[in-house]
């Protein structure tokens, strides 16, 4: 993003449409003017340079979960309970 701050035409910002296909062009929908000025924070394996806050976990237990997201996929989503829509009704003391 630092090369499109600076003016670069070659890096372009584009919307993903499929798993190796780009879409519309975002690039002048966002203002990297001040780019510099953004506050970012990483976080990583506690000992490892580069970030500025460890994560809450052992590098085991993400070896874990990622082992179980191969090897078994994402766990079904949860039952989705749409809303039950009633019209005025006698029985609930509507008005007549």
């Amino acid at each position: 993003m630092q090369e499109i701050a600076n003016g670069s035409k070659e890096v372009r910002l584009s919307d993903r449409t499929g798993k190796n296909t780009l879409g519309k062009e975002l690039t002048p929908q966002f203002d990297l003017s001040t780019l510099r000025n953004v506050n970012t924070a990483t976080r990583g394996l506690q000992g490892k340079e580069g970030f500025d806050r460890n994560i809450p976990f052992l590098r085991e237990t993400l070896q874990e979960v990622a082992k179980g997201l191969v090897e078994h996929g994402l766990p079904p989503a949860p039952a989705i309970v749409r809303p039950v829509t009633v019209g005025p009704s006698k029985e609930r003391g509507a008005p007549k």
